[in-house]
Parts: structure tokens; C-alpha cells; sequence
């Protein structure tokens, strides 16, 4: 123990330490403050210095406190979820397109596309609906190896009273994926109402192709017309997708009624045509009914109908689409009022036969005028050693009992 860590110690026994003088090495001599040191010194210095350290007073330690403060740091996103979304999801109405591989896109805002489908698998969203005459929204494509296309969004309605009422047009549907995957729907055509103006009614959506295994979309049907004092015109059909190598055409949507309210004509809409079907396998779609006419009993005015769509080819083993039906019209006007005619049969596959074709639309009874029955379609082609289509019937007059004339059969494959 050094001499100065010693000097309390000693102090306490009446020994000087400033007396202190060495006497040899590692040996230190101690004068008394009492008097002179006793000859013989006590038995043990550690003892004296032990009994002093026993009476010494230890001084409280002092702890201080240290308080953690919150941290500060934001806390990391979760960058593996974050990215796991971006590529595998849904849409969403916030976020309508889907994740960027994977994944159904949502619906459409009012009056537009569809959310996109993952790239390689998912469904097309929707196309949204037209508001103030506005034209709906496409629907989105499937994904390039599986998916379904969104169906088109039907339109809003159109009202005028100077200008034209013209109502929009449906969306047209999605296309199928490449690989897999059916067409969208076509939207519904607008209905329109004039008063003093022409009023027209939307067109109805194209149907989306499939893809390589896959139906095709139908067409959306055609927007109805009705005026006052002027033209009622009613949206044609949409026309039906198209089957890429196996599966169905779609059909083609129906066209929409033109109706005359007072001093006014109305014209139907033409029915759309029907898709073609895949190469290898599938049946063609049937075309779209024209749409009717009608007029107010006392005003002699024409109306004239709609006539009806196309039927699709088929591949081999199906027969031809059918076509559609001509629109009928109410009494007829004087002047060229006249049904619709009927629409042509398609094409059979091999060994198939041709479509059958469309009856012709009728006249209705009463009226101040004489109308045209419509004509049927003709038949469409058969296949390989088939027989071609049936045409369609003439329509009749309900007030002279005359036909329109028949359609002419398909020829033989």
C-alpha cells in the first residue's frame, strides 16, 4: 500500500508521516507525535491500519439516472409485400389496374376503360358506364397467356330539344388472352329522345375476340330512339368476336326501335353480325335482329325496320352461324315504308351445313299506307360434302296478306 494511501491511517495512531524517513529500501521509519517511538513496535501495523480503515466514514455513491428517449427513426416499409403487390394483385375502384404480372383489373369509372389484367394472367375489368350521353368503356384485355376480356360499358342516355339527341355508343368488350380466355361483352347502346330534333340511338359495343381456346364476346345491342316531329333513328347491334382456333363466335347484338311520337318516322337499327368461329373447331354466331319501327297511327308518315346481321362461318363439323331476323313495323305510312329483311346464313364447316338465313320482318295491320314485307336471307354455304343453308322466309303484310320474298338456299359443299 503506497504512503500516501496509508496517511489517514497512521494520522489516527498519532504517527507523523511528515516525519517520515526512509531507512532502507522498501523500509520506512515513523516518528510519533506522542513521543518517541516504543523500541518495540506493535505486532502488526496492518492491524492499526485495519482498526483506523473501520472507523473511516465511505461516501455515498452517487447512480445517476439515464432516461432512453424514443427513437426517432422511421420505421422501414415492408419492402418484400410492397413489391409482392406491384406484381400479384386486384385491382381495386381506387386503383383499377391489377398487378403488373398477375391479377384482375376492377371495374371502370363511369364512362371508362376497364382496369388492366396482370400481363400474363388475369381478367380485363369492365369497361364503366357512359353518363350524359356519353359512351361507356372499353373493356380491358385478358392476359397474354390466360384470362377472359372485360365486357364493355353500356352508355348514357341522350336528350335534345335544338340540337341532335344523340346518345352514346357501348363500350367495346375485351379481347381474350393469347393463349386462353374468352371476349368481353359489347355495351349497350344510349337511348335517345328528341323533341323538334333527330334523335339517334347509340351503337351498340363490338364483342371482344378469344383467344386461341376461347368464345368469342356478343355484340352489345343497339340504343332505342323516339322523337317528336322529326326522325327516330335506333343504334345498330354491335357486332359479335371472333373464335381464334377453338371456340365460338359471338353473337351480334340486336339493333334498337325507332319510334315516331307525333309527325314523325322511325327507322329500327340494323342487327350486327355474328363472329366467326375458331379453324379448328366451333360454330360461327348468329347475326342480330333488325330493329322494329313504329309510328303514331295518325300522322301518314313511313317507318321502315331494321334489317337483320349476318350469321358467322364455322370451323369444321359446326354448321354456319344463322342470320338474324328483320325488324317488323308497326302500320305503315304512305311513302317507302317497309320491313327489314332478313340476314344471310354463314358459312358450314367441313362436313357441315351452311347457316340457315333470316326471316324477313313483317307489317303490321292498319295504317294509311301500303308496306314492304321484308325479304328472308339467303342460306349460307355447306361445308365439305354438306348441303348449304335454308333461306329465310319473306315477311307477310298483315293488311294484304302479300310476302316478301324468300331468301335463296346455300350452296352444297
Amino acid at each position: 500500500m503506497g504512503l500516501m494511501a496509508t496517511g489517514a491511517a497512521a494520522s489516527a495512531i498519532g504517527l507523523n508521516v511528515d516525519d517520515a524517513r526512509p531507512v532502507g529500501e522498501g523500509i520506512v521509519a515513523l516518528t510519533s507525535t506522542q513521543g518517541p517511538l516504543a523500541a518495540t513496535p506493535p505486532k502488526s501495523l496492518c492491524f492499526l491500519l485495519c482498526r483506523a480503515a473501520a472507523t473511516a466514514t465511505l461516501a455515498t455513491p452517487t447512480v445517476s439516472t439515464v432516461t432512453a428517449l424514443p427513437s426517432t427513426a422511421p420505421t422501414p416499409p415492408d419492402l418484400l409485400s410492397t413489391l409482392l403487390a406491384s406484381l400479384v394483385s386486384d385491382g381495386t375502384p381506387d386503383r383499377p389496374n391489377a398487378g403488373l404480372l398477375i391479377g384482375s383489373g376492377a371495374t371502370g369509372a363511369p364512362g371508362s376503360d376497364g382496369g388492366r389484367s396482370g400481363l400474363l394472367i388475369g381478367n380485363g375489368g369492365a369497361g364503366g358506364t357512359g353518363v350524359n350521353g356519353g359512351n361507356g368503356g372499353r373493356g380491358a384485355n385478358g392476359g397474354l397467356l390466360i384470362g377472359s376480356g372485360g365486357a364493355g360499358g353500356d352508355a348514357g342516355g341522350g336528350v335534345g330539344t335544338g340540337a341532335p339527341a344523340v346518345a352514346g355508343s357501348g363500350g367495346a368488350g375485351g379481347n381474350g388472352g393469347l393463349l386462353v380466355g374468352d371476349g368481353g361483352n359489347g355495351g349497350r347502346g344510349g337511348d335517345a329522345f328528341g323533341l323538334g330534333t333527330v334523335a339517334v340511338g347509340g351503337a351498340g359495343g363490338a364483342g371482344g375476340n378469344a383467344g386461341a381456346f376461347g368464345n368469342a364476346g356478343s355484340g352489345g345491342d343497339g340504343g332505342d330512339a323516339s322523337s317528336v316531329f322529326t326522325t327516330a333513328n335506333g343504334g345498330a347491334g354491335g357486332a359479335g368476336g371472333s373464335g381464334v382456333l377453338v371456340g365460338n363466335g359471338g353473337d351480334g347484338g340486336n339493333g334498337g326501335s325507332g319510334t315516331a311520337l307525333s309527325f314523325a318516322n322511325g327507322v329500327g337499327g340494323a342487327g350486327g353480325d355474328g363472329g366467326d368461329a375458331g379453324t379448328a373447331l366451333g360454330q360461327g354466331g348468329d347475326g342480330g335482329n333488325g330493329g322494329s319501327a313504329t309510328r303514331d297511327p295518325s300522322q301518314g308518315i313511313p317507318v321502315i325496320g331494321g334489317d337483320g346481321g349476318n350469321g358467322g362461318d364455322s370451323g369444321p363439323g359446326s354448321p354456319g352461324g344463322a342470320g338474324g331476323t328483320g325488324g317488323d313495323i308497326g302500320q305503315p305510312g304512305p311513302g317507302d315504308s317497309r320491313a327489314g329483311n332478313g340476314g344471310n346464313g354463314g358459312a358450314g364447316g367441313a362436313g357441315a351445313p351452311g347457316g340457315n338465313g333470316g326471316p324477313g320482318g313483317s307489317v303490321g295491320s292498319g295504317g294509311s299506307g301500303i308496306g314492304t314485307p321484308g325479304a328472308g336471307g339467303d342460306g349460307g354455304p355447306g361445308g365439305t360434302g354438306a348441303s348449304g343453308g335454308d333461306g329465310g322466309a319473306g315477311g307477310t303484310d298483315a293488311n294484304s296478306g302479300s310476302t316478301g320474298a324468300d331468301g335463296n338456299d346455300g350452296a352444297d359443299g
